[in-house]
């Protein structure tokens, strides 16, 4: 075991969590951990048993003390977490023990073993059993050898009889040769004993038969095995005669099937015949029906071609009267035309007048809109200014109401959310602890009831095993009468007893009233082991346990209480959640009022903008309008003088240009309707262009079609002549007589097959007849001579299946017998080892009594250790002292000084006391393995070094010193001896509580 990490929390002194970094501390193998007296350094040793075995040493010595002693009075729960590593793999192991709520006691304890990062345990029972097995050694084992508190370091050496036996035993694991190997030896003596008299009963069983009697079945087999030869040899006489008349009978019966089958074949020939010329007849329809299809196909194609030339005669002269049409449409549209370009000729309009007179009517109007527009900039302007006065004035309005809602809402506070918060986890962890409650409510009535249930099925159980041992009694008093009777029934006045030897036969035992099988005892015993083991299998004791469990786990705790604290909770909560509603519903207001004020300052800050840049773009536009008036009016004077002074000018010019307008509109028109006459021309004469392609293309298919009539019409006048002819040659006076005679494919096939068939069974007959004529030969025999030859056969067979029976039966019963024999010599052979074995059995449980045994083993290894420990105090005292022990197992002190006078452990004083336990404790510690594992490779001891003067203390540390560089053990020391501060190489200070302010503190140093 390497440590690796130590956590304390609110064990005695340490109220804060507390982190040991072994890995640190001990990586110069010495370390020592230092502190005032009552500051907290063995409460580190006390964490490692509590953390590894769930107690620590000073609780468990004492009746007074509890757990809940331990329990820091600033804390709520006590906290250790041990981490560490045996070989390659790290182990953690995590206990809690919380504190009752207003109680001065600890709650159910919470535990967890975890290794490789994979939890294997999280009950307090399996990880007690997990450390158990990694560790191998009980805490007591554990705190004299390894991990040496105060008042425990010299406890080992003074331990006499029992205790010290059952610690070595613990230690070296020779539990296997103490009681366990007893009770092996007696459950194996047990088993033994019950197997002779298993073989005993079997064999007496078994009965008896001799070899005589064997004998006597043998010659009665030969017998009959001679008897079966003669029957054998004349069946196979009878057989022969047997098989050359039943080939004669089945030839003749064969026969006559075959000439009832050519009677019933004769009986199908006119059948035939008809059927022969049904299909002659429709051979010869199906060549005249193809002369009627082709006629008929030629018909069909004749209708088609007339009726195509009737619908082209059709088309031809619609197309003509549609091409007639087109063209008398083309003369009027050119027509048309010509009178237009006269009209359009006689339009007489001067561009360069109408061009001058446009422009002059143009600037004119712009000047008059110009005149307008500037009048109306003047209006605006001057409105645009009283506005933006206007919008000023309301600037500062708004920004005194912005003053006074934040003015409002600074009064008004903010919402109590932390407490809410508060009460919301507080309520969460009732609700989880009342679920828990329930549930531990739901499982101790689970557990009552089925501890109840299982009491009254173990009573039910109890008495159902006690009936069935005395149906089992019943049985085997039974079986053992019916013995009795057996071997009685055949016992003869003079004639010595199989049993026991006795030629009178006074009491002989009578008819055993009940048949006792081998088979109703073994169900009887089956019955009773199955009870047995459901009986094994009700635990009441586990059941009381877990309930035990379950009420100390509700601790008091009920559904009422809880469920008044969570209304409670939730009852302020929404007292609160009111409040800040209220608060929060004001504040809103006041927010959404703010934000409208801030919404209209910035609108009123745009509106001002935008006023401003009216205002300055209305000015610009003014200016730009009056040079624009001055230009034009400056143009208009150039051209028309008289316009800014005589009205009628303007109005003699505008008619004027209406005139022009209305010239230039209908110019454009004729322009238009020429250009859309010209395009239907165009459009008309490459429709014409088509319309007479397609009539030629019409044409020709006509002529095309009229051809191939004339081909159609005289294709079927030919048909017609053939289909007349045929008709004569094959005998056909009508068409229908023709359609009547047709056969479809399907129905010729299948006539000409039956006629196949037909025609082969009337030959296959006729060959087979000839065939058996040929093979009977004029052998005859009746059914009255067969059936009395088969009735011979049977009576031979029948004779040859009694003797086959008996046979059998004989040779089952030889088998038997010498199955028997050779079964009950094999039970006495393992009767006589099985009797070896119980009698060596016998002599080894006398041997083992009183576990001597296990006191040598044990003495032995010790003496190993004692020669270790010798060693090491030889060595730290300069060669004054060794060890050594008595007959009895007893420590002595060798005083080598003193002629090497032995003293016992009892006589010596603190310091003697410190280095003997020291240098035992090491000795044990190093022989020490964890169950097959790695070794410990760690040690710590509190306490002694106090009563050492400096040689020695210095010895002392020299030889710790050697422990870490030879055996690679990792050393921790517990003192306050400032003098060893010096020789360790890592140091762990430990600082006293401070009260009112903090708990024991560590540090590296």
């Amino acid at each position: 075991m390497r440590p690796i990490r130590l956590e304390i929390e609110g064990l005695q002194s340490f109220r804060e969590k507390q982190i040991i970094d072994f890995e640190t501390l001990t990586e110069h193998g010495l370390f020592g951990i230092f502190g005032e007296t009552g500051s907290g350094k063995s409460t580190i040793l006390d964490a490692l048993t509590l953390a590894l075995y769930g107690n620590v040493v000073r609780i468990k010595d004492t009746q007074e003390d509890k757990l809940i002693d331990l329990l820091n009075i600033g804390s709520e729960k006590m906290m250790v977490v041990y981490e560490f590593f045996i070989g390659e793999d790290r182990y953690l192991v995590e206990r809690v023990f919380p504190k009752k709520k207003n109680k001065k006691e600890l709650g159910q304890s919470k535990a967890s073993f975890v290794v490789n990062g994979q939890i294997i345990a999280d009950k307090v029972n399996e990880v007690n059993s997990c450390i158990g097995e990694i560790i191998g050694l009980s805490m007591d084992d554990f705190t004299r050898s390894v991990v040496l508190p105060q008042g425990k370091f010299s406890e080992f050496l003074k331990l006499t009889g029992k205790e010290k036996r059952d610690m070595l035993e613990r230690v070296f694991g020779l539990e296997e040769y103490g009681k366990k190997l007893m009770k092996k030896l007696s459950e194996e003596k047990g088993e033994k004993e019950r197997e002779v008299a298993a073989l005993n009963n079997i064999i007496l069983g078994k009965g008896d038969v001799t070899p005589e009697e064997l004998q006597g079945k043998k010659e009665e087999f030969k017998k009959l095995r001679s008897r079966k030869e003669a029957l054998v040899e004349k069946l196979e006489v009878f057989m022969k005669e047997y098989s050359e008349k039943e080939e004669i009978y089945k030839l003749l019966t064969e026969r006559e099937d075959l000439s009832k089958e050519k009677t019933s074949l004769l009986s199908h020939k006119e059948e035939a015949e008809y059927n022969e010329e049904k299909i002659k007849k429709g051979e010869k329809s199906a060549q005249v029906r193809d002369f009627f299809s082709k006629l008929s196909k030629c018909e069909e194609d004749i209708k088609r071609c007339q009726d195509s030339l009737q619908n082209l005669e059709k088309e031809i002269s619609d197309k003509e009267n549609e091409l007639k049409n087109l063209s008398d449409a083309v003369t009027n549209l050119e027509n048309t035309e010509m009178d237009l370009i006269e009209e359009d000729r006689g339009i007489l309009l001067d561009p360069d007048k109408y061009e001058a007179v446009n422009n002059g009517v143009h600037k004119g109007k712009v000047l008059l809109e110009l005149n307008s527009e500037l009048d109306q900039l003047t209006d605006k302007i001057s409105g645009e200014e009283n506005r933006l006065k206007l919008l000023e004035k309301e600037e500062k309005e708004n920004e005194t109401n912005l003053r006074k809602v934040d003015d409002e809402l600074e009064a008004l506070g903010n919402e109590d959310i932390s407490l809410l918060e508060k009460l919301g986890n507080q309520i969460v962890v009732l609700t989880g602890e009342r679920k828990e409650v329930e549930l531990l409510d739901g499982d101790l009535k689970f557990l009552e009831k089925k501890l109840s249930e299982s009491k009254e099925r173990k009573s039910a159980l109890e008495k159902a095993l006690l009936l069935k041992e005395e149906e089992l009694k019943k049985a085997r008093e039974a079986k053992e009468g019916q013995m009795a009777w057996e071997i009685a029934k055949d016992l003869k006045d003079g004639e010595p007893c199989p049993v026991c030897g006795s030629k009178d036969h006074p009491h002989v035992a009578k008819t055993a009233e009940v048949s006792a099988e081998d088979k109703h005892i073994e169900g009887i015993e089956a019955e009773k082991k199955a009870i047995e083991q459901d009986l094994y299998r009700i635990d009441l004791a586990k059941i009381s346990s877990e309930l035990e469990d379950k009420k100390s786990q509700l601790n008091g705790r009920n559904l009422s209480d809880i469920d008044a604290e969570i209304e409670r909770m939730k009852k302020k909560s929404e007292e609160i959640k009111i409040k800040n509603s209220e608060i929060k519903k004001q504040k809103d207001e006041l927010t959404e009022l703010k934000n409208k004020f801030s919404t209209e300052k910035s609108l009123l800050a745009e509106k001002n903008k935008n006023s401003q840049n009216l205002i300055k773009n209305l000015k610009d536009s003014d200016e730009d309008k009056m040079r624009k008036k001055n230009f034009i009016k400056a143009e208009l004077d150039k051209t028309v003088p008289e316009y800014m002074s005589d009205e009628f000018w303007m109005e003699a010019l505008n008619e004027s240009l209406i005139e022009m307008k209305a010239m230039e509109r209908d110019q454009l028109r004729i322009k238009k309707e020429l250009a859309d006459l010209r395009s239907e021309i165009s459009i008309k004469g490459k429709l014409e262009k088509k319309l007479k392609e397609e009539l030629h293309v019409i044409e020709s298919r006509s002529s095309g079609i009229k051809g191939a009539l004339r081909e159609k019409k005289s294709q079927a006048d030919l048909y017609r002549v053939e289909s007349e002819e045929k008709m004569e040659i094959f005998g056909f006076v009508s068409k229908n007589e023709v359609e009547e005679s047709f056969l479809e494919n399907n129905e010729m096939e299948t006539l000409k097959e039956w006629i196949k068939e037909y025609q082969d069974k009337c030959e296959r007959n006729r060959i087979s007849l000839n065939n058996l004529d040929k093979k009977i030969g004029g052998r005859i025999i009746t059914k009255s001579q067969w059936e009395g030859l088969q009735n011979g056969k049977i009576e031979l067979e029948n004779q040859k299946k009694d003797l086959d029976g008996k046979i059998v039966l004989l040779e089952k019963s030889i088998g038997d017998m010498e199955k028997l024999l050779e079964e009950v010599g094999n039970l006495k052979k393992e009767l006589g080892s099985k009797k070896k074995q119980f009698d060596l059995l016998e002599d080894l449980s006398k041997l083992f009594q009183g576990n001597a045994f296990v006191e040598y083993l044990a003495v032995t290894r010790l003496r190993s250790i004692v020669a270790n420990a010798a060693r090491r105090l030889t060595r730290i005292t300069n060669g004054k002292y060794s060890l050594a022990i008595d007959e009895s197992a007893n420590f002595l002190v060798v005083d080598n000084f003193n002629g090497g006078e032995r003293r016992r452990s009892s006589t010596l004083s603190g310091g003697e006391t410190f280095l003997v336990s020291l240098s035992l404790a090491l000795a044990l510690s190093n022989q020490i393995q964890l169950k097959g594992r790695s070794q410990l490779e760690f040690f710590f001891l509190d306490e002694g070094f106090g009563t050492l003067d400096s040689s020695l203390l210095d010895r002392v540390i020299t030889s710790l010193e050697t422990l870490k560089n030879q055996e690679k053990l990792k050393v921790g020391i517990i003192t306050h001896v400032e003098d060893i501060k010096e020789r360790v190489p890592r140091k762990l200070e430990v600082y006293a509580a401070v009260p009112g302010e903090r708990g024991s503190k560590i540090e590296m140093v």
